[in-house]
């Protein structure tokens, strides 16, 4: 469990060491609970606003979802919960 100020872009490394221990027979159960924000670029990425983010440097400050969802893909486990609550800012 990373809560408040645990949840950094390291902590992230972190998670994706502990998925990837699962097994093809474990269930996993991942609750991502937090804010994101869309970039104001062209591409206007999604990022997971991490405890240290900066709104004015979301590349280096936050996590793109997309590597969240690369985390979900490389899950091993048949049987996958998963939730967020992201409110979109």
């Amino acid at each position: 469990t990373w809560t408040d100020a645990q949840a950094t872009r390291a902590a992230f490394d972190e998670v994706e060491a502990f998925l990837a221990e699962a097994g093809p027979d474990d269930r996993v159960v991942l609750f991502l609970a937090g804010h994101g924000l869309h970039a104001r670029d062209e591409a206007a990425t999604y990022y997971f606003l991490t405890s240290e983010a900066d709104p004015k440097a979301l590349a280096k400050t936050a996590v793109p979802f997309e590597r969240i969802e690369e985390l979900l893909r490389l899950l091993l486990p048949r049987e996958l919960a998963a939730r967020s609550d992201l409110p979109l800012e």
